[in-house]
């Protein structure tokens, strides 16, 4: 059940990340560059990375002292929601998405960029974000080993910032996120 809710928190951060290009200067496009293109790397759906490109990428592009906050709501079928809050630093992110894509059969994202604020100096912005996931996750129900479809919608406040290379990276999210598992 630990790794479930661990996997959960994962999906509430549609976190973001861009090309190793530096940049003096923010603009709304390339913050919603970002965020696409780390959701296209955090979901595994850009094929032309292997699983250590990924994570170098995602180790480049989340500040070292990164927190994700992340309020969850999760109902399992039979019983009464349940809420749970988490927060991780980089490390337990980066170290639970290489759990998670191993473990999850399925995923399908979708992100919706609600909101982009940019700092009056342009290196930094906040990004109101609001994703969509639906996967599938293996559960082993006795002997029998079930895959289950889950379906999260979150919404995220980030906070990205420019290091004083250029290099855009998350500094933070706060996310509330209600995950439901689909019937099968």
């Amino acid at each position: 059940m630990r790794i479930f809710i661990f996997i959960c928190a994962l999906l509430s951060f549609s976190f973001t990340a861009m090309a190793q290009e530096t940049l003096e200067k923010l603009t709304k496009k390339d913050v919603e560059q970002f965020i696409l293109r780390t959701t296209a790397v955090s979901s595994g759906t850009l094929s032309s990375m292997d699983s250590t490109q990924v994570l170098d990428y995602m180790r480049l592009h989340i500040r070292d002292d990164a927190q994700f906050k992340s309020a969850m709501s999760y109902s399992m079928p039979g019983q009464e929601e349940q809420d749970n809050e988490l927060t991780l630093t980089k490390e337990d992110f980066i170290a639970g998405l290489e759990a998670g894509t191993q473990k999850l059969k399925s995923f399908n994202t979708d992100i919706k960029i609600k909101k982009i604020k940019l700092s009056g100096d342009k290196r930094s912005a906040k990004a109101i974000t609001e994703t969509r996931d639906e996967v599938t996750m293996p559960v082993e129900e006795g002997d029998i080993m079930e895959n289950i479809p889950l379906e999260g919608i979150s919404t995220c406040e980030q906070s990205l910032e420019l290091n004083e290379i250029g290099i855009l990276q998350m500094t933070g999210a706060n996310c509330k996120t209600k995950i439901e598992f689909q019937p099968y």
